[in-house]
């Protein structure tokens, strides 16, 4: 179905201060597949790119099992789980902001060498509320609905549409703006809103919680219109403990996060020059503005004292994900995905409502930001490899350590379109590329503890889902060798049943 173009490439001007950074855009080179053989559709060149973003109608999808090609491993089963905006559109009005859809799981059972799909929207207070009316009744994130009724608390328009966590045995649905929710983790019924603690009850809790060396959670909640200048909370949940401490942190100014790094010791944040105003516009992304003469921030929190702060100095840049992080004798290195500006959330995200493109928005590149923890100095090493949708293996983070995520090629500036490993100390790219008409989703990491019978030097091996919105409009899995992902998928399973473009995504063995 898909042809492949791939590359490998090891960078060959090494750092001699803090680390080793690639200093060559990526490369492709044409490599054919078996299993992803050329097809006719690619030809093609009227493309359905508002497919990505088309408003599922139903409340479920019904499990369907799909189409193998190749042969899946043996030993990979289990459950990969995505989450992702779904309900777009309601009586003719469409949401002008991709983060406002409602979320929907995606679920791909794995098991004895095939894959089923099924999907079921998470039944928020504001889904409930909204099928009843046939309409949608509160205003976005990004869009101004006629005639919207006031929320109560931040729960109210909570759309639990970001990513999923597995904790405590349930499946956890997260937003950023309000609570997590709490799902049967096997038929993805919504079990109900996930408090804390009841003074933190319908605070901000973050779509990307870390997991520690412990099994312990670390999280935040941003909360940019609180204070003088802005807040922040900070989590840490035990398993079958919960909440143990928290931490409100007070911002220079109410730069706007999504996403942190940990190190053993501690949590990692950067605050980015664009600022909510509480002024002008009249939805909360048009009360942000960019503010560059501000610059950066990068935050340092003490996980054993969360009151012990330090904050470091960076050039102008917004920031929605990060790499891993490393800290040894008094040097911070963590790695991001660094955008020179935040066109994309301004613009960006509102285009692709409209078009399915986002032709305005600039990329986000690799790049690794140093702190020096005695002497308060810190400085940002960017690289010229394009890359978002971080994720790595956790279990035992080293600098070299790869990190896996999606890049654009020359020929898909639009959309992303190519699986990347990325190895920021020393620069190394290894890469696969899609052909036209094909757009990637976040990559996971299988690792070798998730996967059965496998020795503990296994490489893991790679989840990625994609949208063929060529002739063939199908939605589909492919399974990678992490360790060699310029050979092509292994094994392919897809459907005619597509499915709107999501964020993050967890695999739960079983």
């Amino acid at each position: 179905m898909i042809s492949t173009n791939s590359h490998k490439n090891q960078a060959s001007l090494p750092r001699r201060d803090f680390i080793k950074q690639s200093l060559s855009t990526v490369a492709v080179a044409g490599i054919s597949s078996t299993l992803m053989g050329a097809s006719k559709c690619f030809a093609a060149t009227n493309y359905d790119w508002k497919l990505g973003w088309k408003s599922v109608e139903q409340d479920s999808f019904a499990p369907i099992k799909m189409k193998v090609e190749g042969k899946l491993p043996h030993g990979l089963n289990g459950n990969y789980l995505r989450n992702g905006p779904a309900k777009l559109q309601r009586d003719k009005v469409r949401y002008q902001h991709w983060f406002d859809g409602d979320g929907m799981v995606q679920k791909f059972s794995i098991q004895d060498g095939g894959i089923t799909h099924s999907g079921q929207y998470v039944h928020t207070f504001k889904y409930k509320q909204e099928e009843k009316a046939q309409r949608f009744l509160y205003n976005g994130t990004g869009t101004v609905i006629e005639n919207a009724l006031p929320g109560r608390n931040n729960d109210t328009i909570n759309t639990a549409n970001t990513a999923l966590q597995m904790w405590d045995s349930e499946l956890l649905a997260l937003w950023e703006g309000g609570s997590a929710y709490r799902l049967d983790a096997e038929n993805l019924q919504t079990k109900g809103i996930k408090t804390w603690h009841d003074e933190l009850a319908n605070m901000p809790f973050s779509a990307h919680p870390l997991i520690d060396q412990n099994g312990n959670m670390w999280n935040c909640g941003f909360a940019p219109y609180a204070g003088k200048s802005g807040k922040v909370i900070v989590y840490y949940i035990e398993p079958k403990k919960g909440l143990q401490k928290s931490q409100v942190i007070d911002l220079p100014f109410r730069g706007f996060m999504h996403d942190f790094a940990q190190t053993e010791k501690s949590l990692v944040f950067v605050v980015p020059p664009y600022t909510f105003t509480n002024g002008k516009g009249k939805t909360f992304v048009d009360k942000f503005q960019w503010q560059p003469q501000l610059g950066a921030r990068l935050l340092v929190v003490n996980k054993d004292d969360l009151s012990q702060q330090q904050w470091f100095e960076l050039p102008a840049g917004f920031v929605f994900h990060f790499g891993h992080a490393t800290e040894e004798n008094g040097n911070l290195q963590v790695n991001m995905c660094w955008y020179d500006n935040a066109n994309l959330m301004q613009q960006g995200m509102s285009e692709l409502m409209r078009s399915g493109n986002q032709i305005n928005a600039d990329r986000a590149f690799a790049a690794t930001v140093v702190a020096n923890m005695r002497t308060g100095q810190a400085k940002l090493v960017k690289s010229q490899t394009t890359l978002e949708f971080p994720g790595f293996d956790d279990r035992a983070v080293m600098q070299n350590s790869t990190i896996y995520g999606v890049s654009h090629s020359q020929q898909a500036l639009e959309h992303a379109d190519t699986l990347m490993a990325f190895t920021p100390y020393d620069g190394e790219v290894d890469s696969y590329r899609y052909p036209k008409g094909v757009m990637v989703e976040e990559p996971i990491l299988v690792t070798a503890q998730q996967i059965a019978g496998a020795s503990e030097t296994h490489a893991g091996y790679i989840l990625q889902t994609f949208l063929d919105v060529g002739s063939h409009k199908k939605s589909g899995v492919n399974v990678f060798e992490a360790n060699n992902l310029q050979a092509g998928p292994i094994a392919q399973a897809s459907m005619e049943r597509t499915l709107p473009l999501g964020f993050h995504g967890t695999y739960v063995a079983g």
